[in-house]
């Protein structure tokens, strides 16, 4: 398995992470407005290394995904339930999606679910992962750190308060 973020993992001999990526924005769409893809044999996410859309199958928790073609998906539940609308159309926008966007189905409101801005749930001084704010340490998946917790690339949108961003470009995890 290969992490393509803090929470999102791929098989990686079967799976690219543009597609996984893709994947979970298609899962994320169906779970904030149930039915928008309705009249599809699955979830239809891009894969840029096919050039074509796949449909894949998602369930459980941690949520797994399988397509068609051996693609293999992984991620938790609580990285879905803390996307949120405007996570997914900065997503879309930047990202080759094969036409699969927020703006996608019958309804683009989408509703937010971002944790409340009073909540503990997750550190407000970083975006792309909730990283416990209750944590004691935080340090680099894959880095030689002595954790207790790790994290992917995560944007650091406050004080880095775990020192991820070492080179400060408000990219943490990212070398």
């Amino acid at each position: 398995m290969t992490a393509c973020d803090a929470n999102i993992r791929v098989k990686a001999a079967t799976t690219s992470c543009a597609f996984a990526e893709n994947v979970f924005l298609a899962y994320w769409m169906d779970y904030d407005n149930p039915g928008v893809f309705s009249d599809s044999d699955g979830l239809p996410a891009y894969s840029p290394a096919a050039g074509k859309i796949l449909a894949a199958h998602c369930d459980g928790e941690p949520v797994v995904c399988n397509a068609g073609d051996g693609g293999y998906v992984t991620f938790p539940m609580s990285a879905v339930e803390a996307y949120n609308a405007d996570d997914a159309g900065h997503y879309a926008a930047s990202h080759e999606t094969g036409g699969v966007s927020p703006d996608t189905g019958n309804d683009s409101s989408h509703r937010s679910r971002t944790p409340d801005a009073s909540s503990d749930e997750c550190d407000p001084n970083y975006e792309g992962a909730c990283l416990d704010p209750n944590s004691a340490d935080y340090d680099c998946e894959g880095s030689s750190g002595d954790g207790p917790d790790y994290v992917g690339r995560v944007d650091v949108v406050g004080d880095d308060l775990y020192d991820l961003d070492r080179d400060g470009d408000g990219v943490a995890c990212d070398a």
